[in-house]
């Protein structure tokens, strides 16, 4: 599942670099989301993405550590695991969302892309599974993904 994510995340991040227009109708705009009912904007501002290196990085961590968790999830939840990882990305990419909707409802100017929110869920929920698990950052130093975790904070 976090292939397909990252897939589509690419896919429309991509398309939006050569359309601005898609970009201002699909970021969170607190504003639009309280006034206006534009739900969607919830969920679409995690599809599109600043730039090359904001959307590199997001989708490199979201490979790496999705489909770590999801063999977390396929142990834990056995059928129900792509469900549930699903669940987990979109619940989070609202959530990690809340505080700066109820801070900017009446600002018409913010507005905010990007998955980092739900990217974040997935790598402490890979961190809560195995902690001491290692990874290799740069390739050649093994951290531990707890430590990976705080610095990325």
């Amino acid at each position: 599942m976090s292939l397909i994510i990252v897939i589509i995340t690419i896919a429309v991040s991509v398309f939006a670099f050569y359309n601005r227009q898609l970009i201002d109708k699909l970021s969170l705009k607190p504003n639009l989301v309280v006034h206006n009912f534009q739900i969607h904007r919830l969920f679409s501002h995690a599809l599109v993405h600043a730039d090359w290196s904001h959307l590199l990085i997001n989708m490199y961590v979201l490979y790496v550590f999705g489909g770590v968790c999801e063999k977390y999830f396929g142990v834990v939840f056995g059928i129900k695991a792509n469900l549930y990882f699903v669940q987990l990305y979109l619940l989070s990419t609202v959530l990690s969302s809340a505080y700066s909707i109820i801070k900017h409802k009446n600002n018409v100017y913010y507005s905010a892309i990007g998955a980092s929110g739900a990217v974040m869920a997935v790598v402490f929920t890979t961190i809560f599974f195995d902690p001491w698990n290692k990874l290799w950052f740069f390739g050649v130093i093994p951290i531990p993904v707890i430590l990976f975790g705080i610095l990325n904070l």
